[in-house]
């Protein structure tokens, strides 16, 4: 997506938002560095694929969690009887 350039109030480069606002200052971007609707959807699409890869990365962090009784540490509870006795 093509730069903006900076604020003209603030001097803070205009950043990928769907707002016609500087998000540092507040103060209403001129027009010709407003994104445009189809760059808004832009943004949006790629806020929502990040939130989808990170619930993903959560996911699969619980899943190799869940799936390690020992949590790598290589304990030996003595699930398995042998028959033998304690002296």
């Amino acid at each position: 997506m093509n730069g903006k350039g900076s604020c003209e109030s603030c001097g803070q480069r205009i950043q990928n938002t769907v707002f016609d606002k500087c998000m540092f200052c507040g103060v209403a971007l001129p027009e010709h560095q407003q994104f445009t609707e189809a760059e808004k959807e832009e943004v949006l699409a790629q806020q929502k694929q990040a939130e989808l890869d990170s619930y993903k990365m959560r996911e699969s962090n619980k899943l190799n969690l869940s799936g390690s009784s020992d949590f790598g540490f290589g304990l030996d509870f003595g699930s398995s009887d042998s028959g033998g006795t304690c002296d």
